[in-house]
């Protein structure tokens, strides 16, 4: 048997990043590992908005990697930076997204400096929006070693991936390759959550055909929490665009993580894989858990739910199974006929 492929996927969720940073502090220590050598136990790590920041984070290389610890710090100690409570006092909310993207920037600076794609290890795989062109955008560290003309500042493509619309303007970002011309780097990307803010099926096609010997995959896939975000039938009638947008987001996202997490169900159903979920529903609000929501009873509720989502996990049996996966051996990428351009569909 060639082995099993591993992957951990991190959804998208704004501020709610800090569930699955707790939830992943709580799993490494019940593995007996330093947080900064999580990364280390998978093939592959994706991400979607703020998962694809965290992503980006466990892959950077040297004294720029992260562990769990250094990901919710982000959220408790910057959040309110990132989501100025008094944003919308500020700005024209019909002319201007809610957030300036300058201090998200030096946020993603300062963590991830000049690092590129091409260093992060392991194999990271980040979703974005391309506006330009009217198509996904897959950041793989794989391909940005392979071709030079996908190798991006790894600061740029946190950004890119987490460029909420109506939240951040879009990013204009360009592949480092200045052998092609300028139009040809350039992208004008948004978050990658309006087609996969759960990243876990997109990564598992990635790493079936990046990794085609492995006879079994992996998946540990960690939500930012299901807003239940019900709509009255009566008043959504009379719905223009603005009585629409400031639930649409989240009816979008969270509708399309449901069906990812459905389908990989089925999967292992089918003995395809292992999947292991962390997700819990936020319901009823108070508080509301939005994306942005960074008051200190929010970022507290949050690290509770942490806790809480990885209690639920322990008590299922299901930590017992992850533990035991994780303490076999990693199989090296070339025992699974790793191949950075295998042939097959891909986005």
């Amino acid at each position: 048997m060639a082995g099993t492929v591993r992957i951990l996927s991190l959804d998208g969720g704004g501020i709610r990043g800090l569930i699955p940073a707790v939830a992943l502090g709580r799993i490494a220590a019940a593995l007996g590992i330093e947080g900064r050598q999580l990364a280390e136990r998978f093939h592959l790590i994706a991400g979607t908005s703020t998962g694809g920041i965290m992503a980006a984070g466990l892959c950077a290389p040297g004294a720029h990697r992260h562990g769990p610890k250094d990901l919710a710090e982000l959220y408790t100690a910057q959040g309110a930076a990132i989501f100025p409570p008094d944003a919308w006092s500020r700005r024209n909310p019909l002319a201007e997204c809610k957030y300036e993207a300058a201090a998200l920037e030096g946020v993603l600076a300062a963590r991830l400096g000049e690092l590129q794609l091409s260093e992060a290890k392991p194999e990271l795989l980040v979703t974005a929006w391309d506006l330009e062109r009217a198509r996904p955008k897959l950041f793989c560290s794989w391909r940005a070693r392979h071709t030079s003309s996908e190798d991006f500042r790894l600061r740029d493509v946190a950004r890119a991936t987490s460029a909420a619309p109506t939240y951040f303007p879009p990013a204009i970002i360009h592949a480092l390759d200045a052998n092609y011309p300028a139009e040809q780097r350039r992208h004008a990307l948004v978050d990658g959550g309006v087609f996969a803010n759960d990243p876990a099926a997109v990564a598992l096609a990635e790493a079936r055909r990046m990794f085609p010997k492995a006879d079994r995959a992996l998946v540990l896939s960690l939500g930012t929490g299901s807003r239940i975000n019900r709509i009255d039938g009566d008043k959504a009638c009379g719905f223009g665009m603005a009585g629409w947008l400031p639930g649409l987001i989240d009816v979008f996202m969270d509708g399309a993580s449901a069906l990812v997490e459905h389908e990989l169900m089925l999967r292992q159903a089918r003995d395809e894989l292992a999947y292991f979920r962390l997700q819990l529903a936020l319901d009823p609000p108070p508080p509301a858990y939005t994306m942005d929501d960074v008051a200190a009873p929010t970022i507290a509720g949050l690290q509770k739910l942490g806790d809480q989502v990885f209690a639920r996990f322990e008590a299922s049996g299901a930590l017992n199974g992850l533990r035991m996966e994780l303490a076999k051996p990693l199989a090296s990428p070339a025992a699974l006929g790793f191949d950075p351009d295998a042939p097959g569909p891909r986005l």
